[in-house]
């Protein structure tokens, strides 16, 4: 959820139902809306959570010499997280 917020381009549901081919993409959606009205919907996420775990995902990516499609974080952006 929180990088379908703060991505321009972020992963889809049928992405992760290419990645986790237990789950449709169908079973996908109904998991979000489940979620989101179990939240009511409350979506904030601190700027500053997001780029913590944004860099996480980085260096465990880059660690097991996996590509990280998204675009790297600028420190214009981090300003203003």
């Amino acid at each position: 959820m929180g990088s379908k917020i703060w991505d321009d381009e972020s992963f889809e549901n049928e992405n992760f139902a290419m990645a986790l081919p237990a789950f449709q993409t169908k079973d996908l959606n109904e998991m979000e809306r489940v979620f989101l009205d179990f939240i009511e919907y409350n979506l904030y996420v601190k700027g500053a959570d997001y780029a913590k775990y944004y860099f996480i995902l980085r260096e465990f990516a880059e660690k097991k010499k996996k590509s990280f499609p998204l675009r790297p974080l600028d420190i214009k952006t981090i300003i203003y997280l």
